[in-house]
């Protein structure tokens, strides 16, 4: 079996963990590597002998990212358009071709925000067209859903999975000597935002409601690459206005990243609009406790205990009452929860069925 795997972004860790796995189970796997709209993958489908069509995230093959000036330049509506009409006519074909097209719906709709009525009108052709819609659990199933008003009776929950094949290595850093390596040894209670950032992750309303909230006694590290220059030096300045704040804007190496889990109490994660959270699960994987927003699968995902908030003002209060007993029970049930409900053998075997046909809900 020859699955395409659309579109593929080297060093992300989600894609890559899958692809490893499945390859374990004999499943040759196909790569559509950093597409642009008008990419033709139908080539590859009729070149490489696809058996299966695994889409992943649309958008980059219709929209422009987070390449800002593409879309002020004149027609750029009109380019994208046409771009998701090609999408769709190669996806069409491809279900002539294939045996199964799938499709894992990651967000909602695009994090920019652009161009969203056409969004929308690409992702209501594309549940028709797919074989299998994969969410992540039930609640992203009725989200998926309402948004696009529709009943979808091809969807199938299966979950993000855990990254410690990445970092079963080096993890034996302690919170002391972490925190030391990031000079907030003096802190009590420390919270780490972490994670490539972005607009709907809202860093400056995070930096904005830490300045509000938090006690002399409190650390915010800000940890991460920014993809929108428009943000960087709103976050700059509002981090500058803040000693308790420590700040690390770039891509961070995986070898560094145990540091920044092992020196936190909370991870915290602000985001809005959002169906899944690689950067949840990465903080279940280190046993971390969260600080989230009820949105998505971060209920569904997150043992009882984490905090779950309606405003994030509120979770950094109800994060405060937990005594360090209770952050080291938390750590714990995150940490199994991340090998039990997020192991990669079991979600390769689920998606070997779903490419099989097989799949039984």
């Amino acid at each position: 079996m020859n699955v395409l795997m659309a579109p593929y972004y080297s060093g992300n860790p989600y894609q890559d963990l899958l692809i490893q796995h499945l390859e374990e189970r004999g499943i040759e796997v196909t790569v559509d590597e950093e597409p642009i709209p008008f990419t033709p993958f139908i080539f590859s489908i009729l070149l490489d002998d696809i058996d299966v069509l695994h889409l992943h995230w649309t958008h980059p093959y219709f929209l422009f990212g987070s390449v800002e000036w593409a879309y002020k330049i004149p027609g750029s509506r009109i380019v994208a358009t046409l771009a998701a009409v090609w999408f769709l006519v190669q996806v069409k074909l491809a279900s002539y071709l294939c045996d199964q097209i799938v499709w894992t719906v990651h967000n909602k709709h695009n994090h920019e925000k652009k161009f969203l009525s056409l969004d929308r009108a690409v992702s209501e052709r594309l549940v028709r067209i797919a074989d299998t819609v994969q969410v992540w659990d039930d609640r992203t199933r009725d989200e998926l859903e309402s948004y696009l008003d529709t009943d979808i009776d091809n969807t199938v929950a299966i979950p993000h999975g855990n990254y410690d094949p990445v970092y079963e290595d080096n993890r034996s850093i302690s919170t002391e000597e972490a925190r030391e390596r990031l000079g907030i040894e003096e802190y009590e209670r420390v919270y780490l935002f972490f994670g490539m950032i972005r607009p709907y992750k809202q860093v400056p309303k995070l930096l904005e409601t830490f300045r509000r909230v938090s006690t002399a006694d409190e650390c915010l590290v800000v940890a991460g690459n920014p993809m929108s220059s428009s943000e960087t030096p709103e976050i700059r300045a509002l981090a500058g206005e803040q000693p308790n704040v420590v700040t690390d804007l770039r891509y961070i190496p995986n070898e560094e990243v145990p540091t920044y889990f092992a020196a936190c109490d909370f991870g915290v994660f602000p985001y809005r609009d959002i169906f899944s959270s690689g950067s949840v699960v990465l903080s279940l994987t280190f046993g971390c406790p969260v600080i989230a927003p009820d949105a998505g699968c971060i209920p569904s995902i997150v043992p009882e205990g984490n905090i779950v908030y309606d405003e994030l003002e509120d979770g950094f209060d109800d994060a405060r009452v937990l005594s360090s007993e209770e952050r080291d029970q938390l750590r714990e049930l995150n940490r199994d929860a991340a090998m039990t409900n997020h192991d990669w053998d079991d979600i390769a075997e689920q998606f070997e069925l779903v490419y099989r046909g097989t799949y039984a809900a």
